[in-house]
């Protein structure tokens, strides 16, 4: 296993196998920036296709130093695992050049670190276009990765590099700002224990530069975002225009990660120009099911076809393929357009004198009350007193099965938090598509947030829980509303998607008492409550229990104190499903 290198290296070259590889190769970018680069390509006569990623976190950095626990899980064992990118081993063998870019002052290559920046992409862009010229690449450049290396890829492909031919953006969308803050609600632990724990690690010269040197050059990127709580030029100078996207892509999202980028992926197969799009929507792990035999095998395909011309009837395959999950595993559909043209959109009301929920609209008025406070989060750290530094911070396993067994023990009704049950389902409930909860409420602070879980109660009063992104029990689904956000985007908010989309560039705080209306988007999801469960919508002030690890408790940004009505009745208080018929 490489080690973690101490010092740049110059450029060196060697032969392992059949495999030719290129260390440390210089690319210097318009801005006048280098960035190094490693490249991997198949023993004798070219020319290949290049997969290619961009990366933050060290193309040095074995995965088995940065997650040793997931690098456990995944079928990528070989002495080249980078974190996150394409298996380079496997695209080597089918005849392909890997290429792993280090991005601005981190890892190898040297500079200011400024992650989910303009100047990153355009030596993103950059990059591609040095491999697309090289004598040894067809001309023909593809990206892949996970996460960060999801969302460069489409930030990237928003700028139409010449050579970019496809792309593979597998878990995390373009959009920062929506991860960073969740309708207004600051995402606490992406913000801060992400940078700290993933990037100033990884900062080029970290072990040999002097703390002042190594200050002048890392932008503090949760300081400056948390300068920004609305949507304004910094956001929008970060976030690509997916209408300018025409390459061919296949995206993969994660039923689970509705916490994080779930929805970013839908955006992009609704927006963006490109004739040929596919989206995959799985369940389980933020990393494994990408490099899985079906996963590897599914981006296999579409390489194949648009970078060697491959006949394997790529074209053929329908744009959609969605895991529906159900308690005891799922089952994959395969779809042609989202939501789906089938859907029944069934509106089920709140009721508040009974705290249930049902198709039928409550004869009476009423209103259920709780505090709005801030929950106190359990810890974060190494997994290990001896871990590197190199290694993931996260819950350990020991601090995740406290936290789920403390709440476990508790009811699930709690003075911070409103919940509505159905009566036990008579036939099963298959819900595809995107949620909507629409709610009137009242705050005697004026302006609240407001968090929101989607349950599947079994008939032993478990909660149904999927393994998932950095959590092995999420719920079905989570979404969030801040009642000085409650206008929506009447640009985004098209009725034919059953999304509502709340503008992010401004505050409209009600007065303290004053009752408002809002829509919150919870998921999409794509489950089966089986006959016998208990769907339960919650309404709460805080993180609910298994929303983590991805938890909002930055004071400051809060918005607290008082008590929350929420009102019932009539038409004051509904979930819109999308049921779907098998």
């Amino acid at each position: 296993m490489p080690p973690v290198p101490s010092t740049p290296a110059p450029r060196t070259s060697f032969t392992d196998g059949d495999m030719y590889v290129e260390k440390d190769v210089p690319i210097r970018t318009v801005g006048g920036r280098v960035v190094m680069a490693d490249v991997y390509r198949p023993v004798g006569e070219g020319p290949h296709p290049a997969v290619m990623c961009f990366t933050p976190y060290g193309k040095d950095i074995h995965f088995a130093v940065k997650e040793p626990a997931v690098y456990e899980k995944i079928a990528m064992t070989n002495d080249y695992a980078v974190y996150e990118a394409p298996d380079i081993m496997r695209w080597v063998a089918d005849d392909y050049a890997v290429v792993v870019v280090d991005a601005a002052g981190l890892g190898a290559s040297p500079g200011v670190v400024d992650v989910w920046s303009k100047r990153d992409i355009e030596d993103y862009h950059d990059a591609i276009e040095f491999i697309g010229e090289q004598p040894w690449c067809t001309g023909r450049v593809g990206l892949t990765g996970i996460s960060y290396l999801s969302a460069t890829q489409i930030a990237v492909a928003a700028m139409c590099p010449p050579h970019l031919t496809c792309i593979i953006p597998w878990e995390v969308g373009g959009d920062n700002y929506t991860m960073v803050y969740q309708e207004g609600i600051r995402n606490t632990f992406f913000l801060g224990s992400w940078f700290d724990a993933w990037i100033v690690p990884n900062q080029y010269g970290r072990d040999r530069l002097p703390p002042e040197a190594l200050e002048a050059d890392l932008t503090d990127y949760p300081s400056v975002a948390a300068e920004h709580p609305l949507y304004d030029e910094f956001w929008a100078e970060r976030a690509p225009d997916l209408s300018q996207i025409t390459v061919p892509f296949y995206t993969a999202a994660n039923w689970t990660s509705a916490m994080l980028s779930l929805q970013q992926h839908f955006d992009l197969f609704d927006q963006a120009a490109s004739e040929r799009k596919w989206l995959r929507a799985h369940s389980g792990g933020h990393i494994e099911p990408y490099y899985e035999e079906d996963g590897f095998a599914e981006q296999k395909r579409f390489m194949d076809y648009w970078l060697k011309d491959a006949d394997n009837g790529m074209l053929d395959v329908p744009p959609l393929k969605l895991a529906v999950r159900r308690p005891d595993g799922i089952e994959w559909i395969h779809e042609h357009e989202w939501p789906l043209a089938r859907t029944r959109w069934t509106k089920w009301y709140l009721d508040g004198r009974t705290n249930t929920i049902s198709p039928r609209s409550p004869e009476e008025d009423s209103a259920v009350t709780f505090e709005a406070t801030m929950g106190q989060p359990p810890r974060f750290e190494k997994p290990s007193a001896d871990a590197g530094e190199h290694q993931a911070v996260h819950m350990n396993d020991a601090v995740v099965r406290a936290y789920i067994a403390a709440g476990v023990d508790q009811p699930r009704e709690q003075p911070w938090n409103a919940t509505f049950a159905s009566l036990p389902l008579e036939t099963d409930l298959r819900l595809i598509g995107p949620v909507t909860l629409h709610l009137t409420v009242s705050a005697s602070a004026g302006d609240t947030d407001l968090f929101v879980c989607l349950r599947d109660i079994a008939p032993d009063g478990t909660e149904v829980v999927y393994y998932g992104l950095d959590n092995p029990e999420t719920p079905v689904s989570v979404g969030w509303g801040r009642l000085s956000r409650r206008a929506l985007d009447g640009d985004r908010t098209r009725p034919e998607l059953h999304r509502p989309v709340h503008r992010q560039d401004k505050e409209d705080p009600p007065a303290p008492g004053e009752t408002v209306q809002i829509d919150i988007a919870v998921g999409p999801t794509s489950t089966v409550f089986e006959a016998g469960h208990r769907l339960v919508v919650e309404v709460a002030s805080r993180d609910v229990f298994r929303a983590f690890p991805f938890l909002h408790i930055t004071p400051e940004n809060r918005r607290t104190g008082g008590e929350v009505s929420l009102h019932t009745g009539g038409n004051a208080a509904w979930v819109e499903l999308p049921v779907v018929p098998d």
